[in-house]
């Protein structure tokens, strides 16, 4: 809701979803789509993706160096062709899914543009998307 724009950045609503998700769905440098037994076998990694959307969120509720430091820890995880997985798994350090994977690409390229515009968190959530 946040990331849409239906949601001010400034709602507590907003924020606490972010407190939540750091809390509950990131491990280092990746965030997982959730944490649960889903059947399946094998351990799933965080999605590239999901990391992507939080640091778009530390950009909107104003917390830029936490965007930049996890922008940074997303683009390391590229590997030596440059090129991102869909997953990432933060223990083994090691790509996991689809390789490679557009969504990941697409989401650096968002978080990019945006970190690169340089403005506050009040005039990005006024631009958004």
């Amino acid at each position: 809701m946040g990331l849409s724009g239906l949601l001010d950045p400034e709602d507590r609503r907003f924020q606490a979803t972010v407190t939540a998700i750091e809390s509950g769905l990131r491990a280092g440098g990746t965030v997982y789509r959730y944490r649960r037994d889903d059947g399946l076998p094998g351990r799933e990694g965080g999605f590239h993706l999901c990391t992507s959307w939080l640091i778009e969120a530390y950009l909107l509720v104003g917390r830029r160096d936490d965007a930049e430091e996890l922008f940074g820890q997303l683009v390391s995880t590229a590997g030596p062709t440059g090129l991102l997985s869909e997953e990432y798994d933060p223990i083994g350090e090691r790509s996991l899914g689809n390789h490679p994977q557009a969504y990941s690409h697409v989401g650096v390229i968002r978080c990019a543009q945006r970190l690169s515009a340089g403005i506050d968190a009040k005039a990005y959530a006024a631009n958004w998307p």
